[in-house]
């Protein structure tokens, strides 16, 4: 089965839809590494309330959107017109560069802990 998308693994629609994201997520490493990450940077921004991510307008990208953008998973069109929107939109810029630090920081956290788990 190929990985699922962030929307996918986040926003099932119904309960059958739950049921195939729990099973992949048990079968698929990757996928299970991308959400446990999600949720770990959920659970920072709930603790840490100091970023508004909501969108600003109807025309504004939502969380999921943002984060396809930053992991560079979008067609090179949307992401001229992404960052033509980040140009003209300070709340949308904002929550990228938000998000893009504080997603450098979970993998920064996560190479540090493996390297002290190395042997000697």
């Amino acid at each position: 089965m190929p990985c699922l998308s962030f929307s996918e693994l986040l926003e099932p629609n119904n309960q059958a839809e739950e049921q195939k994201v729990a099973g992949h997520l048990q079968s698929c490493p990757k996928c299970r590494e991308k959400f446990e990450n999600f949720k770990n940077l959920q659970t920072f921004l709930q603790k840490n309330q100091s970023h508004k991510f909501e969108k600003a307008t109807e025309h504004c990208y939502d969380k999921f959107q943002l984060v396809s953008f930053i992991e560079k998973k979008q067609k090179l069109k949307s992401s001229k017109d992404y960052y033509i929107h980040l140009s003209r939109c300070d709340s949308c810029l904002n929550r990228h560069v938000a998000l893009e630090n504080l997603l450098y920081e979970l993998k920064k956290r996560k190479i540090d802990s493996s390297r002290e788990r190395l042997p000697g």
